[in-house]
């Protein structure tokens, strides 16, 4: 069985120090070189296959996954599923970076016996749609409205699904990320990305970067190194036909600005819902086959 976690542990080293090697100029002091490296540890953030393996709770109170063979054989078994989301960079705010495979999406301060689903806007989003697209995804013909989603399953439809996550610019940013400079450093980087991507070999990837009608991650980075996704017949879903793959293209998982002036109707976590799950409800209907052809 392919080791996915080892494979991506490896291209996500290499670009950390390459990072640090494009830091450093000749005869750099020994102690300005450990600055560089301690810089680029700081910030760097791993991401990738979210971890399946045992829950911990750390001495600030949250509840981190570790990683397991669970790992690889569920996402070797769900391959013609699998989802990948892309988004920009890591909101680190001040803080140091951690290892977002790590992020189990409880509330810090519950509980491993009595978990409450995280109330951050992104990673909460994360799980809506994680338990909208497993019900689609393994039933075609079901789809599941918004406001009856069964909170008390969502933390377990985690826990059990495989999907992936991954930063664009693996640098932490703060609250509001700019896109020339995230696809300014994506480019540098681009061959890991590449081989990062590949290596998780998703089925579904979720661009989160709309802004004005266009999706920078999907239009301006997927399509201009080596893919060649098109629009299809529901609004929001491509294809890239010659891997057969879609992409989705969906704002920011913290987005909430207004999308109707007229009416003053905000971005609320049932439209993204609705975006992502409900677009891909409409395009399987039209294409039943699409998930069980390589």
């Amino acid at each position: 069985m392919k080791d996915y976690q080892s494979t991506n542990n490896q291209i996500l080293e290499e670009m950390k120090q390459e990072m640090i090697n494009r830091m450093v100029t000749d005869n750099i002091p020994e102690s300005k070189l450990q600055e560089i490296r301690q810089q680029v540890e700081d910030s760097f953030c791993f991401d990738g296959i979210m971890f399946k393996g045992e829950l911990h709770q750390n001495e600030m109170g949250d509840i981190v996954r570790i990683s397991s063979k669970k790992d690889n054989i569920l996402w070797a078994n769900n391959l013609n599923k699998n989802v990948l989301f892309i988004t920009k960079e890591p909101n680190l705010s001040g803080g140091c970076a951690w290892d977002q495979r790590c992020d189990s999406f409880r509330k810090r301060g519950s509980t491993i016996e009595h978990p409450m689903l995280i109330g951050h806007s992104l990673d909460k989003r994360i799980a809506y749609i994680i338990y909208g697209l497993k019900s689609v995804l393994d039933t075609p013909s079901k789809f599941i409205e918004f406001e009856n989603i069964p909170n008390e399953n969502i933390l377990e439809a985690i826990d059990q699904y495989p999907f992936a996550r991954i930063n664009l610019k693996k640098t932490g940013g703060s609250g509001k990320a700019n896109d020339k400079i995230v696809l300014a450093e994506a480019e540098v980087y681009k061959d890991y990305l590449k081989r990062q991507i590949e290596n998780i070999n998703p089925k579904i990837i979720i661009c989160c970067s709309n802004s004005r009608n266009k999706n920078m991650i999907l239009e301006e980075f997927l399509n201009s190194n080596g893919y060649n996704f098109e629009w299809t017949e529901v609004e929001g879903i491509w294809i890239d036909k010659s891997r057969n793959i879609l992409a989705i293209d969906s704002y920011h998982l913290s987005y909430y600005g207004i999308y109707n002036k007229k009416e003053n109707k905000r971005y609320d976590d049932k439209t993204f819902y609705n975006d992502v799950v409900k677009r891909l409800y409409e395009y399987l209907l039209r294409h039943p086959n699409f998930i069980s052809q390589e």
